[in-house]
C-alpha cells in the first residue's frame, strides 16, 4: 500500500490489530496500534481494548496507564470496558487509590449505561475493605437490570460480617434467596458463627433453613455452632430437633455433640415440646 502511495486508514489498522491478536501475535498487534497512533489516526475502541488488555495481562501497568492517559488526553472514546479492565488490574496489584480514581472518573451516564459486569471489581474492593465502592457497583448492576453473581453478594456479606453489620448482611442473604443464588460456604459460615456469638441463634438457624431451601446442605461446622448455642441457653428442645435435622441432611453428629445435649438433659430433665416424651431417646436416630 505504501509503495503505491496509499496510506493505511483506521479500518486497515483496526483489521491488522485484531488479526494479529487472533493469530496469537500480540507483539505485532501492539506495533500496529503504535503505528496507528503515530500516524495521528484515532484507533477504534476494539483496538485500544485489545492492546490495553494485553499490557494488563503481562503486568505492564505503567504502559497500560500511559496508553489510557493518551486515550483521555486525545479525547478518544474508550468505553467503560477499558476502564474496568484497568481498574481490575490495578486492584490485583494493590494499587487501590489509582484503581478507585480510574473508576470514579467514569461519568454518571457511562457508569449507569455500561454493560460491563462489575462482579470482579466488587470482590476486589471488598477484599481491600472498600465496602462503599463495592455497594455502589452492586447497586449499578441492579439498576441496569443485571443480576450480580454469587461472588458479589458473598463478598459483601463477608465484609459486613467483619464489620459486625449482621442485619445488613441478612438483608443481602434475603436478596440472594429471592434470586435463587446460593452464598459461598465461607461467607455463610462466618455469618452463622457471628450471629451465634452475639446470641442471635434464631437468625443463625434461619440461615441453615434458607440453605436447605436453596438445595444446599449446611456444613458440619454450621450445625455444630448453632447446636452449641442452643445448649448454652438450655434450649434442649430446639437442640434435639436440630440434631435430627442434621442427620436428615446427611451430616452425622459425633458423640461430643450428642453428649452436650445428654448432659444438659440430665440436669434439667426437660421434655420434648408437644410430645410429652423424654428427649433422650430421640438423640439416637439412625442417619438416612
Amino acid at each position: 500500500m505504501e509503495c503505491n502511495g496509499i496510506s493505511p486508514d483506521r479500518m486497515t489498522y483496526d483489521f491488522l490489530v485484531y488479526g494479529f491478536h487472533k493469530s496469537g501475535d500480540a507483539n505485532s498487534s501492539v506495533s500496529m496500534l503504535d503505528a496507528c497512533i503515530a500516524q495521528g489516526i484515532q484507533p477504534s475502541n476494539r483496538s485500544l481494548r485489545i492492546v490495553l488488555s494485553h499490557h494488563c495481562k503481562l503486568g505492564n501497568l505503567d504502559k497500560s496507564l500511559e496508553l489510557f492517559h493518551l486515550i483521555e488526553s486525545s479525547g478518544w472514546k474508550h468505553g467503560s470496558i477499558i476502564r474496568t479492565i484497568l481498574t481490575s488490574c490495578l486492584l490485583s496489584s494493590g494499587r487501590h487509590l489509582e484503581a478507585k480514581l480510574c473508576l470514579n472518573n467514569l461519568s454518571k451516564s457511562e457508569f449507569i449505561g455500561s454493560y460491563t459486569n462489575f462482579d470482579d471489581l466488587v470482590k476486589k474492593f471488598c477484599v481491600l475493605g472498600d465496602l462503599k465502592t463495592s455497594l455502589k457497583l452492586l447497586d449499578t448492576m441492579l439498576k441496569k437490570g443485571k443480576l450480580p453473581s454469587e461472588v458479589s453478594y458473598s463478598s459483601i456479606i463477608y465484609r459486613l460480617f467483619i464489620l459486625k453489620e449482621f442485619d445488613q448482611a441478612l438483608d443481602f442473604l434475603v436478596e440472594m434467596q429471592f434470586a435463587s443464588l446460593t452464598p459461598s460456604e465461607t461467607s455463610v459460615d462466618a455469618l452463622v458463627h457471628g450471629l451465634c456469638a452475639t446470641g442471635r441463634t434464631c437468625d443463625a438457624m434461619k440461615i441453615l433453613q434458607m440453605l436447605i431451601t436453596l438445595g444446599s446442605v449446611p456444613s458440619y461446622g454450621m450445625y455444630r455452632v448453632v447446636l452449641d448455642s442452643y445448649c448454652r441457653s438450655n434450649n434442649l428442645q430446639k437442640a434435639t430437633a436440630l440434631l435430627h435435622d442434621m442427620q436428615q441432611a446427611g451430616q452425622v453428629p459425633n458423640f461430643e455433640m450428642q453428649w452436650s445435649i445428654i448432659s444438659n438433659f440430665s440436669s434439667t430433665n426437660e421434655k420434648a415440646e408437644g410430645h410429652g416424651e423424654p428427649i433422650l431417646p430421640n438423640l439416637f436416630l439412625n442417619p438416612p
